[in-house]
């Protein structure tokens, strides 16, 4: 009973023997002759009958395309010498489009058997023959190369007078190829010039087509807007269309944005430049055309830039009250600069602002002396409107040389004021 048992175990252990009808081309592929080619290919352990006899399926076909795109890549060598590895310009046929091109006239043969494995599972092992018409394979691959290349037509635009409908065009299709390997290496333009390398040049061409008109230096006063128009042209197109147009401006280490500007129908656009938030200065203004091309490295934007002089603002200062002689006007003006720039006042085109100094001799009537009475006050105003009002104060001194000095000192010193004033004309900007 021992013995036998063992028997048993052996037998359990030995793999399933060939079946008697089982095809010779299961053991062996048959040779390929003048007019057929054979793939095959086999799969194991399968869960069921069908799923075995379709993944031999797939993988024949796999083969079978895999081999066109080896002959392809072969036939276009000569026109694309890159360095991609064969499995990048591999088929999938549960995804590629053009597969059934590839596929047209193939004769398949499947053959399956079940068995028990070691673990006492049903499982199932299956073999699949694809034989192949050379000459139907030759006209697969002709119609397979024929239907990619139509799939990357470079449109109309292109034709157009429109530089952006242009660089568009060649940028989709470029972006298109550069994303696909093998097809990057099929489609061609004309008399066999590879298309991605024609949309390539022709990017390039169209980026070194345009310029800027010259824009001499420019200089204009802290608060104020630069306005300045832009101009761009192009060698080959009449119509640049809408490209975008990046604004920078430099100053010593410190880059700031200058927004972006879309160049209209007529080639050109408005710069404006609003300098509130620019300290008085030499700035480099630089100007770029975005081309938008699919991938960084192609051609470089075209540039040009210009100088900016930013020149301190002095404030628009009024009197009212005390007719004043020059040095105390300069003595206020002073004043009211340094408040200005102590708490980062903004300087905006059509404000103003408005000293009113008042001085009223009086004598006092027990001591006799003779005393002033001075007001003072300031406002912030614009077109005749008073936008702010400082608190008015009252200052009492003997000699009018120091009744000036003393108001001069409280109009610098009035953070209420200024500190409103700053809030106010910052929301303005």
């Amino acid at each position: 009973m021992k013995n036998l048992f063992f028997l048993a175990a052996v037998l359990w252990c030995i793999p399933p023997l060939p079946a008697q009808n089982r095809p010779g081309w299961t053991e062996r592929k048959p040779p390929d002759t003048a007019e057929m080619s054979y793939f095959t290919s086999r799969v194991d352990e399968c869960h069921t009958e069908d799923e075995a006899i379709r993944s031999a399926i797939n993988n024949v076909n796999n083969a079978v395309a895999n081999s066109t795109i080896v002959y392809i890549r072969s036939l276009v060598s000569e026109r694309s010498r890159n360095t991609e590895s064969q499995a990048e310009f591999s088929i999938n046929i549960e995804t590629d489009s053009y597969t059934d091109v590839i596929l047209s006239g193939i004769k398949t043969e499947t053959y399956s058997e079940g068995y028990t494995n070691r673990s006492g599972r049903r499982r199932y092992q299956a073999w699949a023959l694809a034989s192949v018409s050379k000459v139907q394979a030759e006209e697969n691959r002709r119609l397979y190369m024929e239907a990619i290349a139509k799939r990357y037509t470079l449109d109309s635009a292109v034709q157009g007078d429109n530089l952006a409908g242009a660089l568009s065009a060649y940028g989709g299709v470029y972006q298109a190829l550069e994303q696909n390997p093998l097809h990057r290496t099929i489609a061609v333009y004309g008399d066999g010039q590879s298309l991605f390398e024609y949309c390539r040049q022709k990017i390039s061409e169209i980026a070194n087509s345009l310029s800027f008109n010259d824009i001499p230096p420019q200089s204009v006063q802290k608060g104020g807007v630069l306005t300045v128009p832009v101009r761009v042209s192009s060698s080959i197109f009449a119509n640049t269309a809408a490209l975008t147009c990046a604004v920078t401006l430099r100053s010593g280490n410190r880059t700031l944005p200058g927004g972006e500007y879309t160049v209209g129908g007529d080639n050109s656009f408005l710069l404006r430049l609003p300098t509130a938030a620019l300290e008085p200065g030499n700035y480099e203004t630089a100007l770029e055309l975005k081309m938008n091309t699919p991938s960084s490295g192609i051609v470089r934007n075209p540039r040009t830039s210009f100088r900016l002089s930013v020149r301190p603002a002095s404030a628009e200062l009024k009197f009212g009250g005390e007719t004043l002689s020059g040095a105390e006007q300069r003595m206020f003006s002073q004043a009211v600069q340094t408040a200005l720039q102590e708490y980062h006042v903004p300087l905006l085109a059509g404000y103003e602002f408005l000293l009113t100094f008042t001085i009223r001799p009086q004598t006092e009537p027990v001591a006799g002396t003779r005393v002033l009475i001075c007001d003072i006050s300031i406002s912030l105003n614009s077109a005749g409107s008073v936008l702010f009002q400082s608190a008015p104060a009252r200052i009492t001194e003997i000699s009018r040389d120091q009744a000036i000095k003393r108001a001069s000192e409280h109009i610098r010193g009035d953070r209420a004021f200024w500190t409103g004033a700053a809030r106010l004309t910052q929301s303005e900007e």
